[in-house]
């Protein structure tokens, strides 16, 4: 059992979605099996990405996503992380985040790449358990995103940590 997958039921009978396509990541296959199991018995069609499938069964969850065939898509961060396009999707939610900022971003990067936007916007959610570490790992992340940003966005900056960097080796 999971309070997330309850959760996210919950959200999906309650008709919070409307009909908009729909990816969910979770870094636990487990997670994602357990919400594919829920979604079957709810009758609710939709695409599953994981390691534990071949080529083909993933490309074919891909295919009928952004065909529109399929409103949702269930996908690991490791299995979909790289390599896959899910633009049709107006929704991202992250059932479980990756604790790696790059993990993170890659997830994120499925649904929004440049050059290739179908919708004014995203909307990303996260289902975040109340009262675990999750909710720590997800501040850090933010404050890691944050100062990666102000770093990049300051190129006089980035050029005198680079060379601080290299006279301290």
């Amino acid at each position: 059992p999971s309070c997330k997958v309850d959760a996210l039921m919950d959200d999906i009978a309650s008709g919070d979605f409307g009909d908009d396509s729909v990816a969910v990541c979770a870094v636990s296959r487990q997670l994602i099996e357990l919400l594919s199991e829920e979604m079957t018995k709810a009758k609710i069609p939709h695409g599953l990405i994981t390691g534990a499938q071949d080529e083909d069964e993933r490309q074919k969850a891909v295919d009928d996503f952004q065909s529109g065939k399929i409103k949702w898509v269930l996908f690991t961060a490791q299995a979909g992380g790289v390599g896959i396009t899910l633009t049709a999707a107006r929704r991202l939610v992250m059932l479980q985040r990756p604790w790696s900022l790059v993990d993170h971003k890659q997830a994120m990067d499925r649904v929004h790449r440049i050059g290739s936007e179908i919708h004014d916007s995203i909307v990303i959610m996260d289902y975040v358990t109340e009262g675990t570490i999750e909710e720590r790992v997800i501040d850090v992340l933010d404050t890691k995103a944050d100062n990666f940003e102000q770093i990049v966005r300051d190129k006089d900056q980035l050029l005198a940590m680079l060379k601080t960097e290299k006279a301290g080796s």
